[in-house]
């Protein structure tokens, strides 16, 4: 038997189990069992409880209940004919088929009893019963003669069905069993319709809210059918999905085998390293699992390919040989991991210049594919024109290169075909409007020819003959010119809407990956950092030795100015991505720049430069985002301090307008410093650029400081601008309006003061969840230094943390979010269900995750309050003093 129909028979074959029942419905399906063996009772009576044992339809646990009723399905279809109960009949024959296809097999009856129910089941209306028919039909061996000689392509009812059910039917109850659709289709190597199913499929699973073992199988065949195909970055995206989701169900099963495909798409990308980790992780679940088999074979043949790429050519080889016994039962395996392994043994052979070995492999692959699309049969097809071409048979190897040549081109339409498979279905509509025109204007001639002819008539032979051929002339003339015209509009609508859609899908792409990355990086590097900068700290306070103090200084200022690039480039990356969120708080405008000189204080006096403050009087409160105006005055006023060898800096605040609704303030930051040229001034707003060439290289930075005060102070609905020359200084100006408080303004944010948190914090007991030992170490330390008689203990994971908070009692708990075993929010959602007094611990979440989705996801799953790693401990104290206070 060809290889996926095998496959299918045992898919469908769980399938139709899954229509039996499971606890709390047994009672209910024990009664109807009753009524339905009572032959005593009415055959109406009857009928009706054998209905309802498969009413409504939906996908249950597996067991061999399903048999019990299958056994009489016929019974129940006779009797149900008998009394005119016709909604009934196709349900009953979809049924009676799936008995004699999977349970007592009568392959001719029941496909021919399927092909049936179908039918009966569109003509009464019943989506759902026809659906179900189609994939037991289509998932079974049968002959698909019945369909073709009435014009019909079964695999496209199966399209319409589920559609029908999805317009009609209450899609939670069979949404999951559509995946199966997907999976036929896919199998047929009708990759545009099944990737339009699975992706509907997903859909529906993400509006109802479901994430079981069926979402999991549709993200995995949605991944395949990318990768048989060559979008191997897509099937990525599902891989990793279904990885996700398999975790959180802890499937073992699907989580190796989602690591493995992962692998194999990385293995693809050139990406070898990363191939190489992934099939680690992979090999912890699959070792060990007797049912995992085949997906351990298929990891020992991703390390072969490995050594392949790697240049270990004899130990490829000797792999891939110690597989052969495995691979060579097509029950074991899909044709297409078949050709996977062939294409691998016989590329090894030609890397050893073992050409005929190498074709003879080739071959057995092509033999063993049965002539299926897709990437193992295009590999297989390259080893062989490769290996005819070494062995000097040419004739054979070009006739081999041009199938190659096919074969991929193929993949390459079935590929682009996906791709625009929405466009293609919104061009039905308008190709069958245009048509719906074309008739109407064809009757509308003939209407008018008809006319003619009857006038024509009347005058002589001649002239009637005259006055038809002129009047045929004209109509095909008409019809040319709109067909022509037709053909024309759909191919400039087709063009079109591919392109915004390749364009859209690009830029789309490009952003999720945008984003993932500064999320990895933020974290990836804050981790480590806050290790670096915690230690440094601590160090320093030890009174370390005068010769070692100045390497710490460094190692301080070195690690503050690399946290200051990480914030700059996130920060630019909220503002482009429209992201930022303005506050709209009373605040004194006054102690921001105070705050702002009480910052930058030391930073100048390190330089030895004065820095001043000119500030108006009664200035009154006013109404906006304090933070962003603090944040674009240290920019432009570390920027002053950076670039200043010698002199002043001074902060400048001065009224330019004043209303009794608002006021419009502008702002100058002034230097004595290098300076900029003319030649310069319109380029030091962009990001990444600077002033001069070695400017970067002598003063340091990213160029990212003025590109972001720019943006802020224009997302204020401000105007920022520069006055300079070069080597006389710079003045930079910018001006916002805001409106004037009603209320008081609020105090400017401040940390608490470790003085006061002290007193508040003496004596408290306090876990720490933190998986890193040198940042368990900082932290540890940290607030040991701080806090007088304090008491801290460490939970290496989340489960640990929860056990710790059963046995013993804490004033608070510091988790962190990314952990083994159990994350911070899982752990955080068990500890709010304690049922022993600690469901109300303060939980602060200390984390390198700062990006505003991670921390709205800390505060949704129960914390209270947030602090980012590398992590102020002025900053931590305050917010445990406010907790506890």
């Amino acid at each position: 038997m060809h290889q996926p129909i095998a496959r299918l028979l045992i898919i469908c074959l769980c399938f139709l189990s899954h229509l039996g029942v499971a606890g709390a419905q047994a009672s209910r399906v024990d009664s109807l069992f009753a009524i339905w063996s009572d032959t005593t009772r009415s055959a109406a009576e009857r009928v009706e409880a054998f209905y309802q044992r498969f009413s409504p339809l939906r996908n249950e646990q597996p067991n061999q209940e399903v048999a019990r009723w299958a056994v009489s399905s016929g019974e129940a279809l006779r009797l149900a004919r008998e009394i005119g109960k016709e909604d009934y009949w196709g349900r009953l024959q979809m049924v009676e088929s799936g008995y004699y296809l999977y349970i007592s097999p009568d392959l001719e009856k029941g496909c021919a009893l399927a092909g049936e129910a179908y039918h009966q089941s569109m003509e009464t209306a019943d989506y759902a019963s026809a659906y179900y028919s189609l994939v037991f039909f289509l998932g079974s061996p049968c002959p698909l003669a019945p369909f073709a000689e009435t014009g019909q392509d079964p695999y496209l009812l199966l399209s319409g069905a589920i559609d029908s059910v999805l317009t009609y039917s209450p899609v939670t109850e069979q949404v999951e069993l559509f995946t199966m659709g997907g999976t036929i289709l896919s199998f047929s190597q009708r990759y545009p319709e099944a990737l339009l199913t699975l992706q509907t499929v997903l859909t529906i699973f993400a509006e109802a809210g479901i994430r079981n073992q069926s979402y999991l199988q549709a993200l995995g065949f949605t991944g395949i059918i990318h990768k048989y195909i060559g979008n191997h970055e897509i099937a990525e995206q599902y891989f990793r999905e279904e990885l996700a989701g398999a975790f959180a169900l802890r499937d073992t099963l699907n989580i190796g085998a989602a690591y493995i495909d992962i692998a194999e798409s990385q293995l693809s990308l050139g990406n070898i390293p990363r191939a190489v980790a992934i099939l680690d992780s992979a090999e912890q679940f699959t070792a060990t699992r007797h049912d995992c088999e085949p997906c351990h074979m298929r990891l020992l043949r991703l390390k072969a390919s490995i050594d392949n790429q790697s240049g270990n050519y004899q130990e490829a080889l000797d792999k891939l040989l110690a597989l052969l016994p495995y691979y060579q039962y097509e029950e074991n395996n899909s044709s297409t991991n078949i050709g996977f392994y062939y294409a691998e043994l016989g590329r090894a052979y030609l890397n050893l210049d073992r050409y005929r070995e190498a074709v003879t492999a080739a071959h057995e692959g092509v033999k063993r594919m049965n002539g299926s699309i897709g990437s193992a049969s295009t590999r297989n097809y390259r080893v062989l024109y490769e290996g005819y071409k070494q062995l000097g048979q040419y004739e054979q190897a070009l006739t081999y290169y041009e199938t190659y040549i096919q074969m991929r081109d193929s993949i390459t339409r079935i590929r682009n075909g996906q791709l625009v498979t929405r466009l293609e279905l919104q061009n039905q509509y308008e190709q069958q409007r245009l048509a719906d025109s074309l008739q109407v204007e064809q009757k509308r001639l003939e209407t008018e020819l008809a006319m003619q002819g009857e006038i024509n008539r009347q005058k002589s032979n001649r002239n009637i003959m005259l006055g038809l051929g002129l009047g045929a002339l004209l109509l095909a003339i008409g019809l040319w010119q709109r067909l022509r015209f037709i053909r024309r509009t759909q191919k400039v609508l087709q063009e079109k809407n591919a392109q915004i859609e390749a364009e859209k899908e690009k830029a789309q792409a490009s952003e999720r990956a945008k984003h993932q990355f500064l999320a990895n990086m933020s974290h990836e590097i804050r981790t480590p950092m806050n290790a670096v900068k915690g230690m440094t700290d601590i160090l320093l306070r030890r009174e370390p030795k005068q010769e070692q103090l100045e390497y710490l200084n460094g190692i301080k200022q070195s690690s503050d100015s690399l946290l200051v690039i990480i914030n700059d480039i996130l920060d630019l990356s909220k503002i482009e991505a429209g992201k930022v969120e303005l506050e709209e708080v009373p605040f004194a405008v006054q102690e921001v720049v105070r705050n702002i000189y009480t910052i930058m204080r030391f930073k100048a006096e390190e330089k030895g430069l004065e820095l001043l403050t000119s500030l108006p009087k009664d200035l009154p409160a006013v109404q906006g985002d304090p933070a962003r105006l603090g944040q674009i005055l240290v920019n432009l006023t570390g920027n002053a301090i950076k670039f200043t060898e010698r002199g002043v800096v001074t902060i400048t605040v001065r009224e330019k307008a004043v209303s009794e609704q608002s006021v419009e303030l502008q702002f100058t930051v002034s230097d004595t410093g290098i300076g900029i040229g003319e030649d310069r001034l319109d380029k030091i707003f962009s990001s990444f650029e600077q002033a001069y060439s070695d400017t970067s290289r002598k003063f340091g930075g990213t160029g990212l400081g003025l590109s972001i005060s720019r943006k802020l102070v224009e997302l204020q609905g401000g105007e920022i601008r520069v006055e300079s020359q070069r080597g006389q200084g710079s003045q930079f100006h910018f001006t916002l309006t805001y409106p004037i408080a009603s209320g008081e303004a609020a105090p400017a944010p401040v940390a608490a003061l470790a003085e006061e948190a002290t007193i508040t914090l003496r004596g408290i007991r306090i876990l720490l969840v933190e998986d890193n030992t040198f940042n368990a170490i900082v932290a540890r330390e940290e607030l040991e230094d701080a806090i007088p008689e304090v008491s801290v203990e460490v939970a290496e994971n989340g489960a640990i943390a929860v056990e710790k908070l059963k046995a013993g009692t804490f004033d608070l708990v510091l988790m962190d979010v990314q952990m083994p075993v159990m994350n911070g929010y899982e752990a955080t959602e068990k500890i709010r269900s304690l049922a022993n007094g600690q469901p109300t611990i303060p939980i602060i979440a200390m984390t390198a995750n700062v990006l505003k989705e991670e921390v709205e996801r800390c505060f949704a799953a129960g914390m209270d309050d947030f602090i980012g790693k590398p992590f102020s401990v002025d900053d931590l104290l305050g917010k445990m003093a406010q907790l506890l206070s």
